[in-house]
């Protein structure tokens, strides 16, 4: 059996073992010392964010946020806090704040390596040496195998591109990236985030609301490729929520927000 048909086997989004069920979307607020902290519903329990953007590229968000005291966010820990400030709770002053950031795009740390003629391991907050994301193919099976939720695969042939929001829910790639949970937390936020944002508008006589959501990944690679994820409004290209997979972690753009443990 080659290695793509057992990794297809075993290791499809659908078989990950994160936590799935959607949970109750307060918004609270904790106040300590010179700190403010969101607290957002996720995967059954909480996350505590510190409200502080922090911008820098892929590397010095990850110093910055751990020279804090702050851990780096998953794509399924955004998801969670967009859904719960941009979804849920809109009218909050720290909601408008970070829908006014959006266009600017959140970073995320999920290492992404693209392997050719198998598809995309993706892992959480993956090790940086020597000003390198280390992410090694043989060692991320040997995870796969031993059940290591931090690490997922899937296979080449999920859908990219411009897709419909509900897509976006069973979309293997966003499932892999962000949980079951997170990939329904970003469908959520591409409906209503889209229809919000945007105005009616008429384009070859059919009305449109809003934007669809759009995902940058690969199809095929030539070469092993290490890539990093950022999630955005990129309604200035006629496009709603954007998740951006191809990028290197050099671009400075893009901010950070940190979670305490």
């Amino acid at each position: 059996m080659t290695i793509i048909k057992w990794l297809h086997n075993n290791y499809l989004p659908t078989k990950y073992k994160g936590k799935n069920k959607m949970t109750n979307e307060n918004l609270r607020v904790e106040k300590e010392g010179d700190r403010t902290y969101l607290i957002v519903p996720h995967q059954g329990g909480e996350l505590k964010v510190n409200y502080n953007f922090v911008r820098g590229d892929h590397l010095q968000a990850k110093r910055e946020l751990n020279l804090e005291g702050l851990v780096e966010p998953t794509m399924a820990e955004v998801a969670s806090i967009l859904h719960a400030t941009l979804v849920k709770n809109p009218n909050s002053p720290y909601s408008k704040e970070i829908e006014s950031v959006f266009p600017n795009f959140l970073r995320v740390f999920n290492g992404i390596l693209y392997v050719p003629n198998e598809g995309a391991y993706i892992q959480d907050r993956p090790e940086v040496k020597d000003e390198k994301i280390i992410m090694d193919k043989n060692q991320l099976i040997k995870k796969l195998e031993a059940h290591d939720p931090s690490v997922r695969f899937v296979p080449f042939g999920f859908k990219k591109a411009e897709l419909e929001p509900e897509e976006l829910a069973e979309n293997k790639f966003i499932i892999a990236l962000a949980s079951k949970e997170g990939a329904e937390k970003l469908a959520d936020l591409a409906k209503v985030y889209s229809v919000k944002k945007h105005t009616r508008s008429y384009m070859n006589g059919k009305e449109i609301i809003g934007f669809n959501p759009y995902i940058r990944s690969y199809e095929k690679v030539k070469s092993d490729q290490v890539h990093v994820a950022t999630i955005g409004d990129d309604s200035s290209c006629g496009y709603g929520v954007y998740v951006s997979c191809t990028n290197f972690w050099q671009g400075i753009g893009a901010l950070s927000l940190g979670i305490k443990r």
